[in-house]
């Protein structure tokens, strides 16, 4: 198990480096990267995804793991970048309504926190269908989220909500595929998938409607793009296997998606800032100071309990700043638990 959360750990860590790269280098670079480096982050959460019947304690997990540090960053973020030298209490409405709409209001050094809200939406979403719903049904569902997603694209792409909720309708198709994949684990040949990638990056040059923008609801060419897509994150998920026999490059990239979502909340506003101050600066040294700066931010947020529990999410240190142990600490059964235990109680009793 520690092999496999090793791996799924690179995983993540290629992804946000994508994600880093996709801001910085605009033009072909971004909208190659753009295809799956969101897709990815949704593959992956489904992925690990584990349904459960107690969905008010999963809804208080996901909110403390997400939207605990979604405000802890987002709040002081925004006031440091947004200029309020002529603010006058009629412009309070305007200035802070985006800290509460979110989604494609935030823009600049905000603009990837869409992510954050649409993926605990879209968990959410998932685990109430899984409760609610059989696996057929729930396919059925997915297929016609696809539909309204791309009716979303094509028809009305000015149209969205807060916390990018709109954004669901494709987001939730993709994090049931990670989930399915888990689950019945296909087997792929790793060179042909990677072949397959290669493939999908060279069409992107020929076909360049073939990217994603989700944080805006362009889904691309409907199902090419987001079959590109599957086929570009299961490519990085063979590396990010192959990458874990080696210790060095398994350790760099492990702690880098450790620190996925603090990187996620901190690269842009230090490329604005870097881009602001050093206008000519080398795109190169910007990558890499976003990177590390993000990282060691980090390292820095997990040596206190306060900063692990309000910054990083940590169940256990907000357990223990708002005294509540048993509601982040306590074991949810998952519907699968509960299914074998079930089972196994049939088997007992039909002795």
């Amino acid at each position: 198990m520690k092999g496999k959360i090793t791996w799924i750990n690179s995983w993540k860590g290629i992804g946000i480096l994508c994600v880093v790269l996709g801001h910085i280098f605009i033009g072909e670079t971004s909208r190659t990267i753009y295809i799956f480096h969101m897709p990815l982050f949704f593959f992956i959460s489904g992925f690990l995804f584990k349904p459960t019947h107690k969905s008010k304690k999963y809804f208080t997990r996901k909110a403390v793991s997400f939207l605990v540090p979604y405000i802890a960053f987002l709040i002081p973020l925004y006031f440091v970048f947004t200029d309020f030298s002529n603010f006058e209490l009629k412009d309070l409405a305007s200035n802070f309504i985006p800290l509460i709409v979110g989604g494609r209001m935030l823009q600049g050094p905000f603009g990837v926190f869409w992510f954050i809200t649409c993926l605990f939406l879209t968990q959410q979403v998932m685990n109430f269908l899984f409760l609610k719903l059989k696996s057929s049904a729930i396919a059925i569902t997915m297929c016609i989220m696809l539909v309204l997603a791309f009716l979303n694209s094509i028809f009305f792409p000015s149209f969205w909500l807060p916390w990018n909720a709109n954004v669901v309708l494709a987001a939730a198709p993709i994090f049931y595929l990670g989930y399915i994949y888990k689950k019945r684990a296909p087997k792929f040949n790793m060179s042909i998938v990677i072949i397959l990638g290669l493939f999908v990056v060279l069409l992107s040059f020929v076909f360049p409607s073939n990217t994603y923008d989700m944080k805006s609801a362009s889904y691309g060419i409907p199902l090419i793009t987001m079959a590109s897509a599957i086929i570009l994150v299961l490519s990085l998920k063979f590396i990010a296997v192959r990458m874990s026999a080696n210790r060095y490059l398994n350790t760099i990239f492990s702690e880098l998606g450790k620190a996925s979502l603090t990187i996620m909340y901190l690269h842009l506003p230090i490329i604005v800032i870097l881009e602001t101050q050093f206008p000519t600066i080398h795109k190169l040294f910007i990558f890499m100071a976003s990177v590390v700066l993000s990282y060691f931010t980090y390292a820095l947020l997990l040596k206190s309990q306060f900063t692990r529990g309000i910054f990083l999410g940590k169940p256990k240190a907000l357990s223990k700043i708002f005294r509540t142990p048993s509601l982040y600490n306590a074991p949810v059964k998952t519907i699968e638990t509960i299914k074998v235990k079930e089972a196994t109680t049939v088997a007992y009793k039909t002795l």
